[in-house]
């Protein structure tokens, strides 16, 4: 490689790598950032959230009530509802951050946060709260209700990628 006072750096001079990304308007940087952003957020953020957010849930859940609280209100039944439709929304958003896609977007989370209701309610026995059915029906419920809104949430996000 000959040297004519301009840098080479493997095999291509600094001025023609300029005028590539002039002629290119910087477009592979901006898409190289926000890959590795997309990326970013795909394999750690939606995780990492599914993660607190579950930690949060059972500390939340496996407190002793107060006696100021009743664990028989309605207020009861709606707290267990968004709380796992909130699980099971970002149980979806993490699976289909790793790539899952069809029905397992829908099925597995739905599965787990099922399952783990189920867990949930009899694991509170030891804690002095109550395992009781209509708290497992309303986490079912919350599930649906987080899996409906997650798919409402990829319908915009598709309509939204479709206008641009």
């Amino acid at each position: 490689m000959r040297r004519t006072g301009r840098r080479v750096v493997n095999g291509v001079s600094d001025r023609l790598f300029r005028e590539f990304l002039e002629m290119d308007g910087g477009f592979l940087i901006r898409q190289s950032w926000r890959r590795r952003w997309k990326r970013a957020t795909e394999w750690v953020a939606a995780p990492s959230l599914l993660v607190a957010y579950w930690i949060g849930m059972f500390a939340v859940t496996h407190m002793p009530l107060s006696s100021t609280v009743s664990s028989h209100s309605h207020w009861d039944k709606l707290v267990h509802l968004v709380l796992y439709a909130g699980l099971a929304f970002l149980l979806a958003c993490a699976a289909t951050a790793r790539g899952k896609s069809g029905a397992m977007v829908l099925v597995v989370p739905a599965a787990a946060a099922t399952m783990y209701g189920g867990f949930d309610e009899l694991s509170q026995i030891p804690v002095g709260r109550s395992a009781e059915l209509a708290d497992w029906l309303a986490d079912v419920a919350g599930v649906v209700v987080g899996l409906a809104m997650f798919l409402l949430a990829a319908a915009v996000m598709r309509w939204a990628r479709a206008a641009d």
